[in-house]
């Protein structure tokens, strides 16, 4: 299994290798135009879907563990309830 290392450089050489088709005199005369965003700027397409991924992954894990003690402390009302009658 590929470390995300890996897959991080496989992703930026193939998008390097996608914007490489344009043509040569664009890149040399337009200078003056910013680099494109790297893979942890923040702003790259990766950075965007690992924030979203991240921001899913916590409402889901929020919500399992909310259930889960939920769950456990009307388990541990039911038993103190018991244990009282």
């Amino acid at each position: 299994m590929p470390k995300l290392g890996q897959i991080v450089k496989f992703a930026d050489y193939c998008w390097s290798s996608s914007s490489s088709s344009s043509s040569t005199t664009n890149r040399i005369t337009s200078n003056s135009m910013t680099p494109p965003a790297g893979p942890y700027s923040g702003t790259s397409t990766l950075a965007l879907v690992a924030r979203a991924s991240a921001f899913s992954f916590g409402l889901v894990w929020g919500n399992v563990k909310l259930k889960y003690l939920k769950a456990k402390a009307k388990s541990h009302q039911k038993a103190e309830a018991k244990a009282h009658h």
